[in-house]
């Protein structure tokens, strides 16, 4: 019988998300299992191979939401902003949900942010893993952790969204005929396997052992494509730069450009390259391959991406990390409590160029990037890649 294996992916910017699923899709279809996807951006569909079945993820309509939280600060926030607690709309979800999954009939239903599938799915006969970031994969710990704990969000405020959101959780449940939870995070223990795709050090929750379970991370893994990295010439040193456009963008591009390195930048973002004549800066809009782009490379700067911060240590290279969200934001501390790079605000261009200053001149990071570097140097993307495909497969055929 030929595996089924639907793929789940709800929340979170970006195609980080895709870059980390499609290389398992495409693994499990090598060994002859069927794949399919539900995601909540249409246009994602774009980066699937021609021919992979991909349907729209039911998602609750977020602008239905009264109050939202202008800068969530739990799990619990992100889900009360995405409409869990309204009724109506969490209903439809669920329902939708369920009628998806009746029609595919997977053997498997695989959750890279995707609370609402997961929800949905308790109390039927397919099996559940995770796989995604830390992040999207909350520990099971009343009341959840603050993420904006240097800001004052009011503890009674976060216990009260949290409880809301549990609440939602729980009539759902009662609705499926399935017990309560007593928080968000035990909802993700509700599965066959919780696939940690990050290293200890990078984990957006930190402290995971004292769980009832042990973490069970696998690493990080190749995203598909890429062309070779068009280095410009330099003064022998090289900077590769994955940044979207904010503000700042082109005065940091005019400090990276002044310090004489190679610099190689990765940008949707609409500039004249004209503005950039020494000749040692050249900007591109097509992905170029990460692990080639950082061998031999002395600095990598982005907003804090998980698959790029993680690429760049294993390579042992420092980061400069300019996080745009809160997740970026714990994956620029990961960085900064490993010694291995620099965080500075999106908005702040002198952070931004002091710590730039710091990471070139004085090498910051760099040692301590290498040491993580070789911490792994065992570590094998492809052997990752291959063991949680294995995991899925066992998973599946069990169903």
């Amino acid at each position: 019988m030929t595996l089924h294996v639907l793929f789940a992916w709800e929340l979170g910017g970006g195609f980080g998300h895709l870059g980390r699923l499609r290389p398992v899709a495409a693994t499990l279809l090598a060994r002859g299992c069927r794949v399919s996807f539900a995601l909540r951006r249409v246009g994602s569909t774009a980066f699937l191979p021609r021919g992979w079945p991909a349907w729209a993820a039911p998602v609750p309509d977020a602008g239905a939401v009264p109050g939202r939280l202008r800068e969530p600060a739990s799990f619990a926030d992100i889900l009360y902003n995405d409409g869990f607690t309204i009724d109506a709309e969490r209903r439809g979800m669920v329902r939708a949900w369920r009628t998806l999954l009746d029609t595919l009939r997977p053997d498997l239903l695989v959750c890279d942010f995707a609370p609402g599938a997961l929800l949905a799915s308790q109390g039927t006969d397919v099996p559940r893993a995770l796989l995604g970031t830390g992040f999207a994969c909350p520990p099971d710990r009343v009341p959840l952790p603050d993420l904006r704990a240097w800001q004052d969000h009011y503890p009674e405020r976060l216990r009260q969204t949290e409880a809301a959101v549990t609440a939602a959780l729980n009539a759902e449940l009662a609705a499926l005929g399935e017990a309560p939870v007593s928080g968000v995070g035990e909802l993700h223990t509700r599965v066959s396997a919780n696939l940690l795709a990050t290293f200890p050090e990078l984990d957006h929750y930190p402290g995971r052992d004292d769980a009832p379970e042990t973490p069970d991370y696998r690493g990080t893994w190749s995203e598909l494509g890429g062309a070779t990295p068009p280095w410009p010439a330099g003064d022998g040193r090289r900077i590769f730069a994955y940044l979207k456009p904010f503000r700042g963008l082109s005065p940091l591009l005019d400090r990276l450009e002044a310090s004489g390195a190679g610099v190689l930048v990765f940008t949707r973002a609409a500039l004249d390259p004209a503005r950039w004549r020494r000749g040692n800066l050249v900007l591109t809009d097509e992905p170029v391959d990460l692990e080639a782009a950082l061998e031999n490379c002395d600095l990598a700067v982005c907003h804090g991406g998980h698959g790029t911060v993680a690429s760049a240590l294993l390579a042992g290279v420092p980061l400069l990390v300019l996080p745009i969200h809160v997740e970026q934001y714990h994956t620029g501390q990961r960085v900064e409590a490993l010694g291995a790079g620099r965080a500075a605000p999106l908005d702040d261009g002198a952070a931004q160029h002091e710590a730039l200053d710091a990471l070139l001149a004085r090498g910051a990071g760099r040692a301590q990037a290498r040491r993580f570097a070789e911490r792994y140097r065992d570590f094998d993307g492809d052997a990752a890649l291959a063991g949680v495909a294995d995991t899925l497969e066992r998973i599946a055929a069990r169903s």
